[in-house]
């Protein structure tokens, strides 16, 4: 007979987390409400480690990026932590965010989750299908929520994730506009020095009779160096932007910058402490469960938001059985984490309090991420200081380039001098 994993709540509020043996989800439901408990999460265990990988659709999803935005994601997962904490099963609450989703696409894809989680399909596989709306780590990071039972925690988690990229975007739409309005003033203002030049020549080479004439030849004269100068420079820069954005959608490439990005001072260590956080809060959770060391690393890498720190942790391969590897050696091989925090964990499994470490471990990423997006948020402000200052100063030379370094040749011409 299948064997369940639960969540539910008494009729005092407490939450208890179990297994139970029946045909399917609805007996379980039954099963439980004898005893008096509320169902808030039904998962089948598909093995005795309880950690496989449901089957993986040929379209898999990318790691981190999904064409629904931060904000509409982290709407979406404040409600569904919300009503799974009041006592709702998965299935009701997706049911009842189905129609309060400000994205179709995933308004309707939250009504189909919901019925399949009422047959008892788990909420991370019943995910799979819709790729390009659920990334891999937070399919990931439900995965391991109903695993462990923590289901409402580990969308508590990906509410945080989701809230600090959509200030992290509030906070860099400054940095933004500073550079939109380089890319639009710097071909006009550039080449207006030259087409001083070449409307002196047209002056000198006519009789101008009223003002709006004259008005007329430095436009002439403007537009002349604008397609000398002005719209070669417009057009660089409206290449580089397209291939950034085009080199930016490569994922591999993306989490790899993040982790190097050298403008914005506290933001790749923001990225990288905000992963280890994650990756070392639900290592944690899921070794309370008892499992294997290496079932606990397969899950809690697979919530990782950045690719390539997942990419590293995954690349770890602890071995089961009578050979398996202790957590602590797999974190010093991993090479994220330093000495001291490796020691850390190495006594919490001498002293049998691994998980009071793990946690430990996690709180700290969490307050070092908290400071370093502090950090970042003034590195955006200076970003875009420094572009506003980079553009000015790139078209004040070419300005005065165009004046002072044809001025000479004008003279000399007008003057006649040989």
């Amino acid at each position: 007979m299948p064997t369940f994993r639960y969540q539910a709540v008494d009729s005092r509020g407490q939450t208890s987390t179990g297994t139970v043996q029946a045909q399917d989800a609805r007996e379980v439901q039954r099963l439980l409400s004898q005893r008096g408990l509320m169902v808030q999460q039904v998962v089948r265990v598909p093995d005795s480690t309880a950690a496989t990988a449901p089957a993986q659709p040929a379209n898999m999803p990318e790691w981190e990026s999904s064409e629904v935005s931060p904000h509409t994601m982290g709407f979406l997962m404040v409600q569904l932590q919300a009503l799974l904490k009041a006592g709702y099963s998965a299935a009701e609450a997706f049911r009842l965010v189905s129609g309060r989703v400000n994205h179709k696409p995933l308004d309707q894809a939250c009504a189909e989750i919901a019925e399949k989680a009422a047959q008892g399909v788990p909420i991370s596989q019943a995910m799979l299908a819709y790729p390009r709306l659920f990334p891999a780590f937070v399919v990931g990071a439900i995965q391991a929520g109903e695993t462990g039972g923590y289901l409402p925690d580990a969308i508590g988690q990906l509410v945080e994730y989701y809230e600090n990229w959509r200030s992290f975007r509030m906070w860099g739409v400054p940095a933004k506009g500073c550079f939109l309005i380089t890319v639009l003033s710097l071909p006009i203002v550039a080449p207006f020095g030259l087409g001083l030049i070449y409307a002196l020549r047209q002056f000198t080479g006519s009789e101008v009779g009223n003002p709006a004439a004259g008005l007329g030849v430095v436009f002439q004269g403007w537009w002349q160096a604008f397609l000398q100068i002005g719209l070669p420079l417009l057009v660089g820069l409206i290449v580089a932007w397209g291939v950034w954005g085009l080199v930016n959608r490569m994922e591999w490439f993306r989490a790899r910058f993040q982790l190097r990005a050298p403008l914005v001072w506290g933001y790749a260590d923001w990225v990288r402490a905000q992963s280890l956080q994650m990756f070392l809060y639900h290592l944690s959770r899921l070794s309370a469960l008892g499992l294997a060391p290496a079932s606990v690393w397969e899950l809690a890498v697979r919530t990782v938001p950045n690719a390539a720190i997942a990419s590293s942790l995954a690349a770890v391969n602890l071995a089961r059985g009578e050979r398996a590897e202790p957590l602590d050696s797999a974190l010093a091989r991993s090479g994220m984490f330093p000495p001291e925090e490796v020691a850390l964990v190495t006594t919490g499994i001498q002293s049998g309090q691994v998980v009071e470490m793990l946690q430990r471990l996690a709180d700290y990423y969490h307050q070092r991420s908290q400071d370093s997006f502090r950090q970042t948020r003034m590195g955006l402000l200076r970003m875009a200081v420094l572009i506003g200052l980079l553009g000015t100063g790139i078209a004040l030379i070419l300005m005065y380039w165009g004046w002072y370094g044809h001025m000479i040749q004008f003279v000399e011409d007008w003057l006649g001098t040989p």
